[in-house]
């Protein structure tokens, strides 16, 4: 941003013809240019020195010279007060002196108040000039400025001493200072500035915090190798510095600012060593200024920054019509926010906040479109140029994004940031009554709350952290009275707002990039009639929204395989036991989308309870790669169907070894040696997809962490077993995070299909395929046992229910993960349908003697699918 003092010299040169409006025509005046007759140039009728204001010692009078662009006619005898009309000042006795071919005219004048640092506008408007070539006896007038200075003030030769830095512990000396926490700047100052703020501190690598006037000293007798502060007199302030403990230095400057009698010579200077040279440090930061540079102990890298934020709220039942706006001012125009009492925002204020029924209230079609309300904002050009952050926080975190911001100054105004103001738009598709709704501010040291977070309440981040502020937007001045509504200047400089850009959607990009915010074009909506020189569209959608950057162009790449979308992946078992520590957990996913997908973009989110010491962390991510097969949901084992994360590496079944799609996670969680991956007390297992909006949308989960009402993990006490999902009809699973979706391996006859492992042999799971369960036979018993009398085997079975069964196949192998065979020739008749207990019996006439024997059981649907119910059960003791 341009300095105050500046942008007032730019303003005066863009008015420098101001001309003061008079009761009657304005058609072929007299033009008279105002110049300070002690120093313009003779020659130079177009010298605009006197810009910047006449200084004149106090309680003296001025000599003014007026130029006109033509002749005039001055009566010889006419006294010098009878030739204007004088506003806030009064005219010397006397006749004028003429020269320049009757063109320049040179009086004296006294200014309404002679008080030293006092600054008086006067106007004159003539009353009795004519023009010697129209003859008109109208003529425009013109406006200059006194600056009454106390007498050392007046000379030319005076030198000042601009800006003096230093650390407030010159023990130390200043070189070798090397803070670790928060220090004390001493800032000495040879003008009286006109306000002085802590936003005239510039920063870097640290905040500003409180900044206390120390009042004014006298210059040291020994201080000869600077020069004087006006009247031998220093301002001094003190400054409150917090590194943010990101670099090894911090970096303070003094900007730009306006002092009472706007010497030209401001220079800046940073403070002494305790030997008394001046320390300069490069020209490197803003400006050219020179900085004082002070070193920071980074030994403990961890220091805690500032609070977390201030908040803004809104208030409470404050309308947001649908697809309208909320505008949060600084000042909402109606002059109650203003010492002066102006409208400081110029935005037409619509009515009544709260009023339910906008279309009956009177209002306009556009009026029922948006809302305004006043807010305790921060000066938001001085907050977004150090970086700030804002965040707007909803009820639920939706709704509502900032749409606008007004962070331009208005040097119009006596409080220049009191016309900002941050627009927000109802996005929710109906109207918003605001309830918790508020404004968060944060600091660049402070850190911010994670938008993704369960609990978050952020619905939109505004934040210049990564880039600057410059081009979207800009400072100025409007339109304003000066002295009566009969004067007033043109605007000089437009103040405009930032818009933010939307897409091809209709989605507001991400507000935290540069490339999302634009400077708003005209023409501006409901700006008050009188305000000039304001661009934007507050409480309505502009014409044009800014037009997103166009993406640069990526070579095609065509995936071999598409990515899975969000409900193509499901978490079909889940091992929670860990065998009092011994063992690992594993979580199995299965593809269920019908086709090859890959998994690349994904990724798991582990979520434990924090009152679990022995889990190994609450919140852990696992990205995942790669690409995942079908899953027949019939116990098929072929390659690829799922995918098992496991906690680490461990033996398995034959069925598993090689497999591709085992993982071991234990270096994504940073485990080591035995440790729980999953909580028996409380988790929540999350699959988090490719992000394809900037919703965030998550996959399936499964787990009862936050569940409501809280359920218990069902843990096997006679051993190790899963947690396996239950399916629904065609194959569609059940809620992962209700307890009724999920039974224990052990507790049902789920166990099934060729055997698997992973762990121990003893386990009961599934790990590698999916179950598929429920099952159309629920098994309850199922015992090979030998006939002492003719030592046959005799196999028994039981089941609780069957469903559509057409009957029984049994099956034998020497080994447990060996082959299979059926050794019944003819299929044993189920009982269909029933609901009742059914009992069977199998005798194995084959059955050799002195060798071992796994039994089992296959089940035959009256569809011609088959399904086999048990793992295989090891046969006690020899047959004889």
């Amino acid at each position: 941003m341009m300095s105050m003092k500046w942008t007032f010299s730019f303003l005066t040169l863009m008015v420098a013809g101001l001309l003061i409006v008079a009761p009657t025509a304005l058609a072929n005046k007299i033009k008279l240019r105002v110049h300070d007759a002690n120093h313009a140039a003779a020659g130079d009728p177009a010298d605009v020195s006197s810009a910047d204001g006449i200084q004149v010692l106090a309680g003296t009078a001025g000599s003014i010279r007026l130029d006109a662009e033509e002749p005039l006619v001055v009566p010889a005898d006419a006294d010098v007060p009878g030739l204007f009309t004088v506003i806030g000042g009064t005219i010397e006795t006397g006749t004028p002196t003429v020269s320049e071919g009757n063109k320049r005219l040179v009086i004296t004048i006294t200014a309404a108040s002679t008080d030293a640092d006092s600054e008086v506008t006067i106007y004159l408007l003539p009353k009795k000039l004519q023009s010697a070539t129209t003859g008109d006896t109208d003529s425009t007038g013109a406006m200059l400025k006194f600056k009454y200075v106390a007498p050392d003030q007046n000379s030319a030769s005076i030198m000042t001493r601009p800006i003096m830095m230093e650390l407030l512990d010159p023990a130390s000396g200043f070189k070798a200072a090397k803070v670790s926490g928060p220090f004390d700047v001493k800032i000495t100052l040879s003008e009286t500035p006109k306000e002085f703020k802590a936003g005239n501190i510039g920063i870097q690598n640290g905040s500003v915090g409180a900044l206390v006037d120390g009042g004014t000293m006298n210059e040291p007798a020994d201080d000869t190798d600077t020069a004087s502060g006006r009247g031998d007199v220093y301002h001094t302030y003190k400054v409150t510095i917090t590194p943010d403990f990101k670099k090894d230095k911090v970096i303070v400057w003094v900007k730009d600012f306006e002092d009472q009698a706007l010497n030209p010579t401001n220079k800046y200077e940073v403070g002494r060593t305790s030997a008394g040279a001046v320390r300069k440090v490069p020209d490197d930061l803003a400006n050219g200024s020179e900085k004082l540079e002070v070193s920071v102990d980074l030994t403990n890298v961890d220091k805690p920054t500032a609070a977390a934020g201030t908040s803004v709220g809104i208030a409470n039942d404050t309308i947001i019509p649908m697809d309208g706006y909320l505008v949060v001012a600084k000042d909402d125009g109606s002059g109650d926010n203003d010492a002066d009492k102006s409208s400081s925002t110029g935005i037409m204020h619509p009515g009544d906040a709260k009023d339910d029924n906008l279309a009956g209230s009177g209002r306009s079609e556009r009026a029922q479109l948006y809302n305004v309300v006043v807010g305790g904002l921060r000066d938001l050009e001085n907050f977004l140029i150090n970086d700030g952050t804002i965040d707007l926080i909803t009820t639920d975190g939706t709704g509502a994004v900032i749409s606008e911001v007004m962070w331009g100054t208005d040097a119009s105004l006596a409080d220049p940031e009191h016309n900002q103001w941050i627009e927000i738009r109802n996005t929710s598709g109906a109207q918003i009554k605001t309830k918790d709704y508020k404004l968060m501010f944060y600091e660049a040291n402070e850190a911010l709350p994670d938008m993704a977070a369960a609990d978050s309440k952020i619905a939109d981040r505004v934040s210049t952290r990564n880039w600057n502020i410059a081009g979207a937007g800009q400072s100025g001045r409007s339109m304003a009275a000066i002295g009566g509504a009969d004067v007033q200047f043109a605007a000089a400089i437009d103040i405009v707002s930032m818009q933010r850009v939307i897409d091809a959607a209709g989605m507001a990009k991400d507000g935290t990039m540069a490339s999302s915010w634009a400077s708003s074009q005209r023409p501006s909506q409901n700006f008050k009639s009188d305000v000039q020189g304001r661009v934007g569209s507050p409480g309505a959608m502009p014409i044009n929204y800014p037009a997103p950057p166009a993406p640069a162009p990526e070579p095609v790449v065509t995936p071999p395989t598409p990515v899975a979308d969000a409900d193509d992946i499901v978490i079909t078992e889940i091992m929670v036991d860990t065998g009092n520590g011994k063992l690992p957990q594993w979580i199995e996913l299965n593809n269920v989308s019908g086709a090859e997908v890959s998994l690349a973009g994904w990724s798991v989110k582990i979520e434990n309870d924090p009152a679990d010491a022995d889990v190994i962390g609450y919140n852990m991510q696992i990205d995942l790669s790669g690409t995942l097969g079908v899953s027949a949901h019939e116990g098929n084992m072929g390659q690829g169907n799922s995918l098992l994360l496991v906690s680490r590496t461990a033996r398995s079944s034959s069925k598993l070894d090689g497999n591709k799609n085992i993982v071991d996670v234990s270096g994504d969680v940073e485990g080591r040696g035995h440790y729980k991956l999953i909580s028996d007390v409380a988790f929540m297992i999350t699959l988090v997809p490719p992000q394809k909006t900037g919703v965030l949308a998550y996959g399936d989960m499964a787990g009862n962490l936050d569940a409501s009402p809280a359920w218990e993990i069902p843990m096997n006490e006679d051993g190790r077993s899963s947690l396996i999902r239950h399916e629904m009809d065609a194959g569609m699973a059940t809620m992962g995070t209700d307890a009724n979706g999920w039974v224990l391996a052990s507790s049902t006859s789920l166990v099934s299909g060729p055997a698997t492992w992973y762990g121990s042999d003893e386990d009961a799971g599934t790990p590698g395929y999916d179950a598929g369960g429920p099952l159309p036979v629920e098994l309850s018993h199922f015992r090979p046992a030998r006939d002492k009398a003719t030592g046959a085997v005799v196999i028994t079975w039981a089941t609780q229910s069957e469903l559509n069964n057409a009957g029984f196949f049994i099956k034998r192998s020497n080994q447990r993960d060996g082959e299979f065979k059926v050794i019944n020739a003819t299929m044993i008749a189920g009982a269909g349908t029933t609901s009742e207990k059914q009992t069977y019996t199998f005798t194995d006439t084959t059955a050799q003697p002195n060798i071992v024997y796994y039994y089992q059981i296959e089940d035959v649907s009256l569809d011609g699918n088959r399904q086999t119910l048990t793992r295989g059960i090891r046969l006690k003791g020899h047959i004889g």
